[in-house]
């Protein structure tokens, strides 16, 4: 099975999954589908080669997120589930800063699709700063002939959204990135806040 048929598989997934979720939309107010964009195995176009003060700027986030990690055992946690459909779905930790959410750890079920544990690092401000992601896909699965996968992948942002660096990796091999990849982590993103926005409502915070 070629990569491009498994990339098809995989979209037609997420295309059935997005009308689904639509219509759960209008009816009951549930999440968006986006996320599968970032979850089906695809080849995207490397980040161009960054100047002085551009790559200066990438490993100043790159030591933030690092850093953030490091304190997280001081801050709040907040435990909640995200689902998509009985097949799809996760459960998560945010981590707060008094009233200010800095970080969210993911463990995601994808089905035959396989799995993934993401990290969703956010800025003072509010804002996603960095991402990572370590997801062990079966590309393929759709027709039954899997092909297991480790794809590990990093992206970086800017505070007004923009992707600014990243990098991805299929089973320790350098590979491609395009924009989609971004566009869907930071529309998961808004669905998670979205649920600990609610969580939080409930218990009056």
């Amino acid at each position: 099975m070629s990569r491009g048929n498994s990339r098809g598989e995989c979209h037609n997934r997420m295309v059935m999954l997005h009308h689904k979720r639509r219509a759960r939309l209008l009816l009951a107010g549930a999440f968006s589908i986006c996320l599968l964009f970032s979850s089906c195995s695809r080849t995207e176009t490397p980040v161009a080669p960054a100047q002085d003060d551009a790559r200066a700027a990438l490993d100043k986030l790159t030591g933030e997120r690092d850093a953030l990690l490091k304190e997280k055992t001081s801050m709040q946690m907040v435990a909640s589930k995200w689902t998509l459909d009985e097949e799809i779905n996760s459960t998560f930790t945010a981590y707060y800063q008094g009233e200010t959410l800095r970080l969210i750890e993911e463990q995601m079920a994808m089905g035959k699709f396989g799995s993934a544990q993401s990290t969703y690092f956010y800025s003072p401000q509010g804002g996603l700063f960095a991402y990572t992601e370590s997801k062990d896909s079966q590309r393929g699965a759709q027709t039954g002939n899997p092909v297991s996968e480790k794809v590990e992948m990093q992206l970086l942002f800017g505070p007004n959204g923009a992707a600014l660096g990243g990098e991805r990796r299929v089973d320790g091999k350098p590979a491609e990135l395009t924009g989609v990849e971004s566009e869907g982590v930071k529309m998961h993103s808004r669905e998670l806040q979205a649920v600990l926005a609610e969580k939080r409502a409930a218990a009056g915070k």
